[in-house]
């Protein structure tokens, strides 16, 4: 499974694999099974974040 998933992960939210892994063995570990299927969307969405507003205004500053 963990060798499954973070390749399915990474073609579908374009997450590389390292950070499905670590994604989801804290969620699993800190919330149990939940946290373990939130962890990856939240991982995506907090990389998208970062991405998209984070970044772009270092480069514009």
């Amino acid at each position: 499974n963990y060798v499954i998933t973070p390749r399915i992960m990474r073609r579908s939210l374009s997450l590389p694999g390292l950070v499905t892994i670590i994604a989801a063995l804290l969620g699993t570990s800190l919330l149990g099974l939940v946290g373990g299927l939130l962890a990856v969307p939240i991982a995506a969405a907090v990389l998208l974040i970062l991405d998209e507003v984070v970044f772009p205004r270092a480069d514009n500053s």
